[in-house]
């Protein structure tokens, strides 16, 4: 049996009634093979974990954006009640001063025009 090997010591040509070796890996091209199926298998892993991640962020700004958007309607709901309650008091001012800005008018006025009272400084 008559085996050419190349400078790497791999088998290029085998001149007997045996099969050819080229099929057949050899050590250290099955070593680097293993790496790369391993570092792959790392790979999916990691992005598996990514993947979790990411749904379980996904599920959680869903959550946050419902206590946000009951929030907001909460904050609109108190404004409206602000604004309303502003308003009636208004018109409960305008309505109160139309029914009693006359006399109170007249009473500053009887004020203003009566003599202040003597003060005396003497005490009794």
């Amino acid at each position: 049996m008559e085996l050419d090997c190349d400078e790497s010591g791999r088998i290029v040509k085998q001149s007997t009634g045996t099969p050819p070796r080229e099929g057949t890996p050899d050590r250290q091209g099955y070593n680097d093979q293993m790496q790369i199926m391993q570092s792959l298998m790392e790979i999916h892993r990691e992005i598996a974990v990514l993947s979790t991640k990411t749904e379980r962020l996904i599920a959680d700004v869903g959550k946050v954006e419902e206590t946000a958007g009951a929030t907001s309607k909460k904050i609109a709901r108190w404004e409206a009640i602000v604004v309303a309650t502003g308003a009636a008091i208004i018109v409960f001012c305008g309505i109160f001063w139309w029914l009693t800005g006359a006399q109170i008018t007249a009473l500053r006025d009887q004020l203003i025009k009566a003599p202040p009272s003597p003060v005396s400084t003497t005490r009794p």
